[in-house]
């Protein structure tokens, strides 16, 4: 997968933080017939992976995120120190979301 489409999907799954009682996974996806919410394979997006994925999968391929785009190596570079630290929002929200979906089911 590019880049370009990866950073689309990081994107696209960025939304505020959100509690247990404000997430609604009850919507099924409408692209498929598994009965997985539209933002819960839009999250394993962000991590490239597709469902089913276990949360000990989807903790691995965060923390190969973490050590990708972490704000600390990009010191250096402003430009690059802020996408790098708009990126860990999104990764950390679609983590977030994710958990808190693999605790209620």
């Amino acid at each position: 997968m590019s880049i370009l489409k990866r950073i689309y999907k990081i994107a696209r799954a960025r939304l505020p933080r959100m509690s247990k009682e404000t997430i609604d996974f009850s919507e099924p996806a409408t692209e498929t017939d598994s009965g997985i919410p539209q933002q819960v394979l839009e999250d394993l997006a962000v991590f490239n992976l597709t469902p089913p994925s276990s949360m000990t999968e989807v903790r691995k391929a965060r923390n190969r995120e973490i050590k990708k785009y972490h704000s600390d190596k990009f010191m250096s570079d402003q430009k690059k120190f802020e996408t790098s630290k708009e990126i860990m929002q999104i990764v950390n929200a679609a983590y977030d979301r994710l958990k808190i979906y693999y605790e209620i089911t």
